[in-house]
């Protein structure tokens, strides 16, 4: 019985997988040098954590994957995950490679070799942290990682990186799915890299809108957008349809994660400059349960227009998200909005710490 359970089940991911990564759209050219993310990873199979990524483009991308448990120590992060790493084929469910002890695999002198610096989240790997280094044709790709055995459950990060390769190939998404608790530690944390200029990106975190791909979840999903440089969240959103990009939301999510959101989801469109992010995906109501945050790259950021006006807002309770706070702030006159003065407007209701 819990054989043909596990054998439905895995199905079912599989399916809700491909939905997700494999949704009909047109990539852009990638600009993101380095997803990854950081949640609670867990031994039973519908809270392991499985990222899912996009190579667009000609010829194939050199990529650096990693699945970080105990290298967390050195970040103050207090984990036993020992986690195993496996790359699939998401079109054809094949498995490519897979790898436990990165010091173990075929790849484990290249690796030692890799200019860490470069890289979003850098720890000094543990021997138990899993790592591997493929050269991938265009395509959708998922990375499951999964405790190695059941006493070393725990926190850990899923990584791509791009580390080269001379064709046109670029990563230009990735979707990760992972439970969502309410302790902060449990939160889902997103991080990407952009590079060379401003380009436009649609953020969102996914909860009760997996219910139609038949994934039992209560999540209620808050996201906010970090940005690591300025050390400050610089846009946040909890309903979708709240954002000042509500009206294109709903055929994107359909177009990049093929689902119709829950009106509780989270999404955004957002552009933003070089630099490193993170989105991070809270519980909202005391929620609580798997979730799916995806980034992709929509392409360059082309406006002849603002993205707001001033049209007399005054109140924070009037704002829709903390970069609509910024720009009044900054161009509006009589605003209300930032009560100690330190540039940073709505610090408890947008602009969040």
């Amino acid at each position: 019985m819990f054989s043909l359970y596990r054998s439905r089940f895995k199905k079912r991911i599989i399916t809700c997988l491909m939905s997700v990564f494999l949704a009909p759209s047109t990539f852009a050219e990638g600009s993101i040098v380095n997803i990854s993310t950081r949640s609670p990873i867990e031994v039973i199979s519908e809270n392991i954590m499985y990222a899912g990524f996009v190579i667009a483009g000609t010829g194939t991308k050199q990529v650096y994957i990693r699945a970080i448990g105990q290298g967390l120590h050195s970040l103050g992060v207090n984990t036993s995950l020992n986690p195993r790493i496996a790359v699939v084929d998401a079109s054809t469910g094949v498995m490519i490679a897979s790898n436990d002890d990165w010091g173990s695999g075929t790849w484990a002198y290249q690796i030692s070799n890799l200019p860490t610096d470069t890289f979003a989240y850098s720890p000094p790997p543990a021997f138990s942290d899993a790592a591997m280094i493929l050269d991938l044709p265009a395509g959708a790709y998922i990375a499951k990682v999964i405790p190695f055995n059941g006493n070393t459950t725990g926190v850990g990060i899923v990584a791509i990186d791009d580390i080269g390769g001379s064709s046109t190939a670029k990563l230009v998404n990735i979707s990760t799915r992972s439970p969502i608790r309410q302790e902060a530690e449990n939160y889902m944390y997103g991080g990407f890299i952009v590079i060379d200029a401003p380009k436009k990106f649609f953020v969102r975190a996914v909860g009760k809108g997996l219910h139609v791909l038949g994934v039992d979840t209560s999540l209620d999903p808050l996201m906010e957008i970090y940005d690591q440089k300025a050390q400050r969240t610089i846009a946040s959103n909890d309903n979708w349809a709240s954002d000042p990009s509500a009206s294109e939301l709903p055929d994107l999510f359909k177009t990049k994660s093929g689902i119709t959101p829950d009106a509780s989801d989270a999404g955004m469109i957002i552009c933003l400059e070089p630099g490193v992010y993170s989105p991070v995906v809270k519980p909202m109501g005391g929620s609580s349960g798997v979730g799916i945050v995806a980034v992709d790259d929509l392409g360059d950021c082309v406006s002849t227009e603002p993205a707001y006006q001033c049209l007399g807002k005054v109140y924070c309770s009037e704002m829709t998200s903390c970069a609509e706070a910024m720009f009044y702030l900054q161009n509006c006159q009589g605003t209300l909005m930032d009560g100690d003065n330190d540039g940073i407007p709505c610090e408890t209701q947008w602009c969040v710490n």
